[in-house]
């Protein structure tokens, strides 16, 4: 019996389920052109998503960080205060190229949002398909016992 969405077949309930159904589903689909999810899930703090085009997503929502300052710079940033160096791993597969990799500061468990004064992000740059590049946080201000919180969001192709 079709669905009333798309006339999609169904499968009954018996024991034996047979493939041809979800397999002629699929061909509908693709005769679409549209771009479904084929895998997704999680990978330690990592979710991720794998499109059928061959686009990727991936992300962690919030990373904290254990105790950490922000101590003084050197040479030429000499007026910004710096965290030691920072990675959020290794991504939950490879990508095929560079992917896009955005990292967000999402504010200091320790002593509020606001006690930062002037948060910015200072990331290495990385040719990696496999592994988060490095970034640092950075500030006018020396701050010491923060608890960051990181966020990231990283897209592109896997085949």
């Amino acid at each position: 019996m079709p669905s009333n969405n798309m006339g999609l077949a169904t499968i009954n309930s018996s024991d034996f389920v047979s493939p041809d159904p979800i397999n002629q589903n699929f061909e509908k689909l693709d005769v679409l052109g549209l771009d479904y999810v084929v895998e997704q899930g999680t990978s330690g703090e990592w979710w991720y998503r794998k499109w059928k085009s061959g686009r990727a997503e991936c992300g962690i929502d919030a990373k904290q960080y254990d105790t950490m300052d922000l101590h003084e710079g050197l040479g030429n940033h000499a007026e910004f205060y710096f965290s030691n160096s920072l990675n959020l791993g290794a991504y939950p597969f490879a990508f095929s190229s560079r992917p896009f990799c955005q990292v967000v500061y999402e504010g200091d468990s320790a002593h509020g949002e606001t006690d930062i004064t002037f948060p910015m992000l200072g990331l290495h740059h990385s040719t990696s398909t496999t592994q988060s590049p490095d970034f640092w946080l950075m500030d006018f201000m020396p701050k010491t016992g923060m608890k960051p919180l990181f966020g990231a969001y990283v897209c592109g192709d896997y085949k």
